[in-house]
């Protein structure tokens, strides 16, 4: 998708975070492995600090197909390996609502685990969507009587399109109680290619990204939570709501424990390997396998060999997940897919959302299978309006990293946990009311010995 930052700006890393062989764990068991884990608790966790804020997913057709110079999208676009929507005809995007200024102003932006700032006010008469755009909202920094224009510029690019314009501070306020965050820096957009609508980064920000806090450090400054860590729930068809808790974890919404994968490179790395060839520090892991279960049947079909290990990226942000193009030829043939030789997109039946065809699985494993995340059919393949894609596209030849996008992310339930440098994952498995656990000063001990998901 188009929400991917290429630009990086090189910080020293400011602060240290724990490691996964920190935490407290029974003798001769490994931080990675899922085995031996505590029996599970009879105490109900507590709740505690968090904000959490409701998410809703938008389908968005390309009606106006305006990108960026077409040197600059082609060339970033082949170096991530995803490609622009309008070669899909349009993609699902998952939006919240932020608030900003005095009186505030309700923007709707776009959840992005791959970026690290907040971005308002794209360029509507060149979205590639200019309804969707316009009615997204705008701040107007002219009508808040808290908001300082900082006269700093910046300037954004992403696989397709970008923003340009000037950094404002105002008060930020979200969640569902609105928790205000006072004198917020963000960009305010006089400029903008083919994106419609703002959004939100929730990657590394402070000492990695960006010299100065985001929304995710500020949180933590001021005290709403205690660590930089957060959940994301964005579910399947019919699963219920969709949600991101900041400071907190919902255990209504998987089951069993969950299991830590490390972030590799850990941000570190990323920062002396990567920093000066304009990759930022993200929330990359190893995916170990990937196979599927046809509809009907028991067997899993393997589609990588036994000790295969692959990078990726976990992109919120990303309507589809993007992979070696041989893996994905493979299992393309499994879905008797369609190669649209034009658009280089491969096209499946769209009986996979519903009935009987919709009953298979796709398996992304981890950890050397200590940990398989299962997604149903009907959220793997996407509907772009009577014709439908399958949800993992090949990623261009040579593409820095493969991506983990909303194909995989609707069959998992993750915590983002920057104090351990790891990813936390579950099968989204929701089974009641809201019942949210505080993740407090050490979130990953927590997370190992003392929150089991369930009813």
């Amino acid at each position: 998708m188009w929400f991917g930052v290429l630009h990086a700006v090189v910080f020293p890393v400011l602060c240290l975070a724990a490691t996964l062989a920190d935490l407290v764990l029974p003798d001769s068991v490994d931080a990675t492995s899922g085995q031996a884990r505590p029996p599970r608790p009879t105490s109900t966790p507590r709740p505690g600090n968090y904000i959490k804020a409701s998410v809703r997913k938008e389908q968005v057709v390309i009606t106006n197909n305006v990108t960026s110079n077409g040197t600059t999208a082609t060339a970033l676009a082949r170096r991530w390996g995803r490609l622009p929507l309008s070669l899909y005809e349009g993609g699902i995007v998952y939006l919240m609502d932020v608030n900003l200024g005095s009186p505030s102003q309700t923007i709707q932006v776009v959840v992005d685990t791959a970026s690290f700032e907040l971005y308002v006010n794209p360029d509507c008469a060149r979205a590639a969507n200019p309804s969707f755009c316009s009615s997204a909202g705008r701040y107007e920094a002219m009508d808040s009587g808290t908001s300082e224009n900082l006269t700093t510029r910046f300037g954004v690019s992403f696989g397709s399109g970008g923003y340009a314009g000037t950094y404002f501070c105002d008060t930020l306020s979200l969640g569902d109680d609105y928790w205000p965050i006072v004198h917020q820096q963000f960009g305010v957009a006089n400029a903008s290619a083919y994106v419609w609508a703002g959004m939100i980064g929730l990657g590394y920000g402070e000492g990695y990204n960006t010299h100065y806090p985001t929304m995710l450090d500020r949180l933590v400054e001021d005290g709403y939570i205690s660590q930089r860590v957060f959940s994301v729930g964005l579910g399947g068809e019919g699963s219920g709501n969709s949600d991101i808790i900041f400071g907190g974890v919902d255990y209504h919404k998987f089951e069993g424990w969950m299991e830590p994968v490390e972030i590799w490179p850990s941000p570190t790395e990323q920062m002396e390997q990567f920093g000066q060839v304009g990759l930022t520090t993200r929330y990359w892991v190893n995916l170990t396998s990937l196979g599927h279960t046809r509809p009907g049947q028991q067997a899993t079909e393997q589609l990588t060999a036994n000790g295969f290990t692959q990078m990726m990226l976990i992109d919120t942000g990303s309507t589809f997940s993007y992979m070696d193009s041989d893996i994905v030829a493979a299992l393309a043939e499994q879905f008797n897919a369609t190669l649209d030789d034009e658009q280089d997109v491969y096209y499946v039946s769209c009986s996979y959302l519903s009935g009987d065809d919709s009953t298979g699985y796709m398996h992304f494993g981890f950890n050397q299978g200590d940990i398989v995340i299962d997604v149903k059919y009907e959220d793997f393949v996407i509907d772009l309006g009577g014709r439908c894609a399958l949800g993992v596209q090949p990623a261009d030849e040579g593409a820095a990293t493969w991506v983990l996008g909303d194909t995989f992310i609707r069959g998992a339930y993750i915590v983002f946990d920057q104090y351990y440098d790891a990813v936390w994952l579950a099968n989204y498995r929701p089974c009641g009311e809201e019942a949210v656990a505080d993740l407090g000063k050490d979130p990953g001990e927590q997370l190992w010995n003392e929150i089991y998901g369930g009813c």
